[in-house]
């Protein structure tokens, strides 16, 4: 038993409680979506990766009523720092209640997500998986005060730990999400004219979807309680897309991407802030969506 990392896990779980008691007094509730807890975050996809995982074991035991949930099991001994408090028998126990009861009643509006102050989500994985399954895109998390040490949550610890093959089954699921949230409209989005490239203006995008927009989009935009100069006779698009380190910062209950706002848009074009607020944009905009799928610009 490394007494080192045991300490640091020790260590880890009492500012944890800190931290959770402290929300008593000084919680900072914000609303987000899952595409905001999977967007890319370069070494810090660990905790997306540990999501993945998760939703293989949700859809073993609902699919197949496999409960040995065994990717949670080779996640944690696979050399992680709490390995030596597992107890299968509790953590499958938990796992299967969970699942039960968001199937049954699907998601409690007073359970949070919780995120550290570099909005990473560190408590809720097991849920974000059942969200995921379930297409219940939206949820409710608390953003702590603090960053939490990342000695054995990063994608390159899991890399170097977990046997090949099972890295890449994870992986393989990690990548299927994305596809799927952007397929979903659980992305960022970009309404722009059809002859202006997203990847001209943005650079780092990733799986991207497009759409035509007719006419009659304009007519609904009032819901955005935003506004952008339209371009006389042009056609225009909504791009869903990935991004690459949104730097999200929490702005009036909302995550908001510092990398997007701090660019200078032309006229006409407007990007969201979140995946949160493109999802909302894709709802109001589907009625007028001209069918020309594409998996990029």
């Amino acid at each position: 038993m490394d007494i080192k990392r045991v300490i640091l896990c020790i260590y880890d779980k009492a500012f944890l409680l800190k931290d959770k008691l402290s929300l008593l007094m000084t919680r900072k509730e914000i609303v987000l979506s899952m595409g905001d807890i999977m967007s890319f975050r370069g070494l810090e996809d660990g905790i997306q990766f540990l999501v993945a995982s998760r939703l293989l074991d949700v859809e073993s035991y609902i699919n197949n009523q496999d409960t040995s949930f065994r990717f949670q099991k080779m996640m944690t001994l696979c050399g992680k720092t709490d390995a030596p408090f597992f107890n299968d028998d509790k953590a499958r126990t938990t796992f299967r209640s969970l699942i039960n009861s968001y199937m049954e009643k699907g998601y409690n509006g007073n359970s949070h997500f919780l995120l550290d102050n570099d909005c990473l989500l560190r408590n809720g994985t097991h849920r974000a998986a059942l969200h995921i399954y379930l297409k219940e895109y939206s949820a409710k998390a608390y953003v702590l005060k603090r960053k939490f040490p990342d000695f054995d949550d990063s994608y390159s610890f899991f890399l170097n730990n977990l046997q090949k093959d099972v890295f890449m089954k994870i992986e393989k699921e990690l990548i299927t999400i994305r596809e799927e949230l952007v397929r979903n409209g659980v992305s960022f989005c970009a309404i722009l004219p059809n002859n202006i490239l997203l990847t001209g203006l943005l650079g780092d995008i990733h799986e991207s979807r497009i759409m035509l927009l007719n006419k009659g989009f304009a007519n609904s935009l009032f819901f955005m309680s935003k506004s952008f100069d339209l371009l006389d006779n042009q056609i225009y698009k909504i791009v869903l897309f990935t991004l690459k380190d949104p730097d999200y910062r929490v702005v009036d209950g909302y995550l908001e991407s510092a990398k997007i706002k701090s660019l200078r848009w032309p006229s006409g074009v407007y990007v969201s802030r979140s995946c949160y607020e493109g999802k909302k944009i894709y709802d109001a905009l589907k009625p007028y969506f001209i069918i020309k799928d594409g998996a990029s610009e």
